[in-house]
């Protein structure tokens, strides 16, 4: 603004002064009053002229809906200029068809739609947006744009304005293809339209993927509330940190790659129906867990690092190396964990818990579900008598010490067994796997080969140990285990006594079995039942003969016998028949021999062996 003052005094003072010095410079002339005399009159114009333009520049107000160059939108006024101030009144909704530029301030309380063009803010413009503004270019220019609390800006294409302020509680939407998100911090941070997304912002509260987006991280990236990668979308961490405060929810694809900076969720990870989780970075911190519906594959490292973690979900949660440091770690689900699972602090296992590799740490394992170890076992606690299955699948294995509920030994190899174990329920050897005991187990209820139901109670090893019931095929060493009282209601079977081969027409059949002919004279004897809980091997007769098909006694017997030994579920009738001859087969299969479907020695052997006869 020009003073007026000023401008007189140099008008008087111009003739004979300095105006500042106070010195006389000329003396009076009619020349020098014209030239004074002309200043003044230019100068007063030039203010005119500047009050004219600061009185043109108006504001204007918006308050009726229409498009942004029709004058009844503006109360019957001008359009306005790029140099208007501009207000759109809450409830109104102002159209412009062919983007917009602005250099002075425009307060938008309404609804502000922008299309064919950008969005394009000139310092000293500022824009403050109250409601929704929304265009399908891009924002740009040299200008200021400030997002205020619950409002929303939605931008088709990028964001290369100079400032951008959207901290407040508010929305910012990129919906175009392909887009450039400006650098700044967000507080709801949405991509949801296409393409590949370039942003390289480090500060959000709230950030979603929808539509067919993927991005990989430019930067850093801190949400200090909830991270949403939608279906059909995709988020890789690439060589940048990232720290999500709240929950994360996957329903496309989310890839922790890289091992710099570390990939730390303080909260729940939901992987959903169709989500996949994986990585391969070793710097991964899940604090709170994951709940899986959908794909969950990381080889790299997941670490427990606050108070504890869930695991749990339908889906199967493999890891290649979990590390336990705080808190008690609970998982209800599927975890398989393919390398190491260190338990370095409490862990509980109620579902089902697989760990490959090794188990190991300085605390305690509670399994009351089913615990797969196919590794090494070097873990100080483990907890299991109380309820589940403890499964060593792996290659020669060194059990933990016991006691545990349920044992499965499968795999193969031989597994050895402290001797200060105990099982509380059953004991089931299976595969090629090999039991070694450490001296005298303590004792199990009952013993199981593969699926077959033991009911025989007494002392059980291999050949070369004291005890009663002796089998190489399962056992080994000198080592035993007491067998207490069997499954629960289960009967003994009766014991086949027949005569010596001599009464028989015997034919063999192939170099490791013989048979009878089609018509074997078999001499009977009465059937001797065995007191189920004091079995006496010395006095029960063993299957002495070949055997197919012989009298009905011997065939109830044979049957009674598959049914135990070999679960075959057969109809104890006496009447050998195509099922009678199957389960022969199928128990001749099940131990290696040849598959003839009668009962010459080595399959009698092994009938007597599993019998404890």
């Amino acid at each position: 603004m020009v003073d007026i003052k000023i401008i007189i005094s140099i008008v008087i003072n111009y003739p004979s002064k300095k105006i500042f010095g106070g010195k006389k410079i000329m003396k009076f002339n009619l020349k020098n009053v014209f030239l004074s005399v002309g200043i003044f009159v230019f100068t007063l114009t030039l203010v005119g002229f500047i009050s004219t333009n600061k009185a043109q520049a108006a504001t204007r107000t918006a308050s009726v809906s229409g498009i942004f160059g029709d004058t009844a939108t503006w109360g019957g006024a001008s359009v306005p200029t790029t140099n208007d101030d501009i207000v759109i009144n809450s409830g109104i909704t102002v159209t412009a068809s062919a983007g917009l530029t602005h250099t002075a301030a425009l307060t938008n309380n309404g609804i502000l739609s922008i299309s064919g063009g950008n969005f394009t803010v000139t310092a000293p413009g500022a824009v403050t947006n109250n409601g929704t503004v929304t265009l399908t270019g891009n924002l740009a220019g040299d200008g200021a744009f400030t997002n205020a609390a619950t409002s929303t800006l939605n931008i088709g294409g990028s964001s290369t304005i100079t400032t951008l302020t959207a901290t407040a509680s508010n929305t910012v939407n990129y919906t175009g293809d392909a887009p450039t998100c400006k650098t700044t911090t967000y507080y709801n941070l949405n991509f949801t339209g296409s393409g590949t997304v370039t942003c390289a912002s480090t500060a959000v509260t709230n950030v979603s993927t929808s539509g067919t987006v993927s991005w990989t991280l430019g930067a850093a990236l801190t949400a200090g509330g909830t991270l949403t990668v939608g279906s059909g979308t995709s988020i890789t961490t690439a060589g940048f940190a990232m720290t999500v405060t709240g929950i994360t929810n996957v329903s496309g694809t989310l890839t922790l790659t890289n091992n710099t900076g570390a990939k730390t969720f303080t909260g729940l990870v939901t992987v959903n129906s169709g989500g996949t989780l994986a990585g391969a970075s070793t710097n991964i911190i899940t604090s709170a867990g994951i709940a899986n519906a959908g794909t969950v594959s990381i080889t790299g490292t997941d670490t427990i690092g606050t108070a504890g973690a869930t695991f749990s979900g339908a889906g199967t949660t493999s890891i290649a190396n979990l590390t336990i440091s705080t808190g008690t770690t609970t998982n209800t689900g599927t975890l398989v964990i393919s390398g190491t699972l260190t338990v370095n602090a409490a862990m509980t296992n109620s579902g089902t818990l697989t760990a490959t590799t090794a188990l190991s740490g300085s605390n305690t394992l509670t399994n009351t579900g089913i615990l797969y170890i196919a590794g090494t076992s070097g873990i100080t606690g483990l907890t299991a008598n109380g309820a589940g299955t403890v499964e060593y699948s792996g290659v020669g294995q060194t059990l933990h010490a016991g006691p545990y509920y349920k044992l499965i030994l499968s795999g193969s190899g031989t597994k050895t067994i402290p001797a200060s174990t105990s099982i509380v329920n059953d004991l089931i050897i299976s595969g090629t796997a090999k039991a070694s005991f450490t001296g005298d187990l303590g004792q199990a209820n009952a013993l199981r080969f593969g699926a077959t139901n033991l009911s025989r109670s007494g002392t059980w090893g291999s050949t070369t140990s004291t005890a009663n019931r002796q089998e190489d095929t399962y056992f080994t060493g000198t080592g035993k285990v007491t067998i207490v009282t069997g499954k629960s209601g289960a009967t003994q079977p009766l014991p086949i006594v027949v005569s010596s081969d001599s009464t028989t027409n015997t034919t063999t059949v192939s170099s490791e079995e013989t048979t009878t002919s089609a018509t074997p004279v078999v001499t009977e004897t009465p059937v001797v039942v065995e007191t189920p809980a004091t079995p006496n091997p010395t006095t029960v007769v063993k299957f002495m003969k070949a055997l197919s098909k012989s009298s009905m006694t011997d065939v109830k017997n044979l049957q009674k016998a598959l049914n135990e030994v070999g679960n075959a579920n057969l109809t104890v009738d006496g009447k050998w028949g195509p099922k009678t001859t199957t389960a022969v087969k199928a128990f001749q299969k099940a131990h290696g021999f040849s598959q003839v479907g009668t009962v010459g020695p080595q399959t009698r052997a092994k009938l007597n062996s599993l019998l404890g006869l």
